[in-house]
């Protein structure tokens, strides 16, 4: 047969399949959670899918998924942000606090972003120029940054913001709730952002490689620091939503809303390992956490018990990411790892290789 011939209808319908079966591979954990919700149902005689639960269900999940948009990014580096859970708090008294005090709603809005975004800066150039592991450059940061939040308030919560303030965290845009919208937004540009622009083939390959990918001639420092800084300005953004939906804004760190986090993107089936993952299966994750909390608070198990099943979950999805690998704490302490050594290019082929 000529090469150049069309595919017959058999080799057509052989590679749709095979785009399908890879398509549901990748998108499991939505599988995964519907499978769930049909469980909760039963168990719960259909509370679980109650129209009122299930928004319930979502505003609580999204200041979670927001915050796990960046750190997925950071995690495909093969990186930990430990420190998102300060600059949500920071971030949400910064928003709140300005609000209440009478600054316009769009400039409050733009401080809490802004700290969210140095704090990342702050991050990122830590790991990136200075070497420091992402492991313990973000637990210095999550330390140093909850104790500005609660210098700043005199360790005070802010109980009362501005209604144009809470709308954002509770109001509703058509029949959808606003602060669903803004998670979709955020989610579609940084999915946009990895699949079609060059930075997100840089931090797949980053993540893949980060010796090989410098020796072609990427910007790994570069590529480091902006998914620091994007991991910041999605933590600053769910603080933000958070203390609207709240009302009130807490100076302390929540570690269960860490837990969430990481959790939500390890669930969701991003590599710990760096290269591959991302942002729609990292909603999903922190959507499986959130229902397996929500179901667990409505068959009155105890709080207790609901956290070591949540601990067990993640465990299992660790495992079943990376297995047994220690290779992941030499990478987050900042030791090379196998899987990132590679030789260096012959001579005078540095750089010649194009993002």
């Amino acid at each position: 047969m000529n090469s150049l011939s069309p595919a017959t209808p058999a080799v057509t319908r052989r590679a749709y399949w095979a785009r399908l079966r890879r398509g549901l591979a990748e998108y499991r954990i939505w599988a995964v959670l519907a499978a769930l919700l049909a469980a909760a149902a039963i168990a719960s005689n259909g509370v679980v899918l109650r129209p009122s639960n299930l928004i319930a269900i979502l505003f609580i999940a999204v200041p979670t998924a927001l915050a796990a948009l960046g750190e997925t990014l950071v995690i495909i580096t093969a990186g930990i942000d430990l420190s998102v859970a300060a600059i949500w708090v920071l971030s949400g008294v910064t928003g709140a606090g300005l609000a209440a005090a009478g600054i316009p709603l769009p400039l409050a809005v733009a401080a809490a972003l802004a700290v969210g975004g140095i704090g990342g800066l702050v991050n990122g150039l830590l790991i990136a120029v200075l070497k420091v592991p992402p492991l313990i450059t973000t637990l210095g940061t999550l330390s140093i940054g909850e104790g500005i939040a609660r210098v700043v308030t005199g360790n005070v919560p802010i109980l009362s913001v501005p209604n144009a303030y809470s709308a954002l965290g509770s109001a509703y845009a058509g029949p959808l709730p606003l602060p669903v919208l803004i998670l979709a937004a955020a989610a579609l540009a940084l999915t946009f952002v990895l699949a079609r622009m060059v930075v997100g083939r840089r931090i797949y390959a980053t993540g893949g490689n980060a010796t090989a990918a410098h020796y072609a001639g990427l910007r790994v420092g570069a590529t480091l620091v902006f998914v620091y800084v994007a991991s910041g300005v999605c933590a600053a953004l769910a603080g933000v939503v958070h203390s609207a939906y709240l009302e009130e804004a807490m100076p302390n760190v929540d570690m269960n809303a860490l837990f969430a986090v990481i959790g939500g993107v390890v669930v969701g089936g991003t590599s710990l390992m760096g290269g591959s993952g991302n942002v729609i299966n990292s909603i999903g994750g922190v959507l499986v956490i959130v229902v397996v909390e929500n179901m667990m608070n409505i068959l009155g198990v105890s709080p207790l018990l609901a956290e070591g099943v949540l601990g067990f979950i993640v465990l299992v999805a660790v495992y079943l990411n990376v297995g047994f690998n220690p290779a992941i704490f030499s990478v987050w302490l900042g030791r090379p790892a196998s899987r990132t050594t590679a030789a260096p290019p012959a001579a005078g082929q540095e750089g010649k290789a194009q993002p």
